[in-house]
């Protein structure tokens, strides 16, 4: 959730001008203030944060001592527990989640979409005001594309490209096969967790177009006041309006027409910081893309293919993790250069810290050195 707001909950005194420290902290353009205080805010938060970690903790315990889940011990849940809400994705197991039973792999799932969800809406949800969660656009627009992404790639993976669990491929079990995969794996890219229940690098019949959809959800991203990477939904809401303003007042210049968003007017200024921001992402997106696949001292055979460049671009600067091909889910960054390594580390320091805030200090550190 962020060192600077849990200073704010556990000390009051750091409180003063607490309001501008957490949207400077938080991953997203805005925090919303749930109450008249912000430390009873960042408490807020932190409960709310806490009391998911905790559940999972203790539902995949109780997993495992049910004998539902036999690998799933205290340590296991603990660990799954802690990178689980932060999307840090990490786990103790070599495989991963695939390393667990399906029904540790079903269980996860929620808690992963939970984790790209803004949790100030959990607050007003716990407060007794569903509708305020049912009511906001960037929530809607971040479940509906979940739904859409998980039934396109289930679709897919039903018809063919469904990594076979055994010799000779999925047969019994097949349906449940694809409905958990796509559900995983579209949880676990979009919200930049980095867990894997399947080596989706290596999906056979159709899994290019399959791997195309997971690229889409890895560019998408959770959602603002989330623990998720990626631009955030409520961003490309507002590009989409943006582009669609501009179409409109091409087609009509004496019209005046502000970005709405759930019926509010966005600021012009949020607007064009938005729209810098995106751009930047993708830019930098872009030319370490390029960088990556130029660099000719990569400890592989023949160059890495576009595909992969692209997605360990992307993978790092949205803290993901997993990318495609060599770089898969069970894969390995091991063979990139160090000048490579080097420049995704400042990919992840960027695309954690947000793009902005680190390339202006960059910049006016740069002007006063002038």
């Amino acid at each position: 959730m962020g060192i600077i707001v849990l200073m704010i909950a556990i000390l009051p005194e750091v409180a003063v001008n607490g309001a501008q420290l957490m949207e400077s902290e938080a991953p997203g353009p805005d925090l919303q203030k749930l109450t008249p205080r912000i430390a009873e805010t960042a408490r807020a938060l932190w409960i709310i944060y806490f009391g998911f970690t905790v559940l999972l903790m203790t539902v995949l315990f109780v997993l495992g001592q049910t004998g539902l889940a036999e690998e799933m011990d205290l340590y296991n849940a603990v660990a799954h527990g802690f990178s689980t809400l932060p999307t840090g994705g990490f786990s103790p197991q070599a495989d991963s989640i695939a390393a667990f039973s399906a029904v540790v792999q079903w269980v996860i799932i929620p808690f992963m979409i939970v984790a790209g969800v803004n949790f100030a809406l959990f607050w007003h949800l716990l407060r007794g005001n569903p509708r305020r969660m049912l009511n906001n656009v960037e929530f809607r627009t971040y479940a509906g594309m979940l739904a859409v992404l998980f039934a396109v790639l289930a679709a897919m993976l039903y018809n063919g490209a469904v990594p076979a669990t055994e010799p000779g491929g999925v047969t019994d079990g097949a349906t449940e096969n694809a409905l958990r995969q796509a559900a995983f794996q579209i949880g676990s890219l979009m919200n930049s967790t980095g867990f894997a229940t399947a080596d989706f690098a290596e999906w056979a019949d159709g899994g290019t177009s399959a791997q195309m959809l997971l690229l889409f959800a890895m560019f998408v991203g959770g959602s603002a006041g989330s623990t998720g990477g990626g631009i955030k939904v409520i961003r490309w809401l507002v590009v989409v309006k943006s582009i669609k303003r501009e179409l409109f007042n091409t087609a009509h210049p004496d019209v005046v027409e502000p970005v709405r968003l759930g019926g509010n007017v966005i600021d012009e200024d949020a607007v064009r910081g938005i729209m810098v921001f995106t751009l930047l992402y993708l830019i930098l997106l872009g030319v370490a893309a390029v960088f990556i696949m130029l660099d000719p001292y990569h400890a592989i055979e023949g160059d890495l293919s576009v595909f992969e460049g692209l997605s360990a671009s992307l993978a790092t600067i949205g803290n993901i993790g997993p990318g495609f091909g060599r770089l898969g889910p069970f894969g390995s960054y091991l063979f990139f250069s160090n000048p490579s390594k080097l420049l995704m580390v400042v990919l992840m320091w960027l695309g954690r810290l947000e793009i902005v805030p680190v390339l202006a200090l960059l910049v006016s550190g740069i002007d006063r050195s002038g």
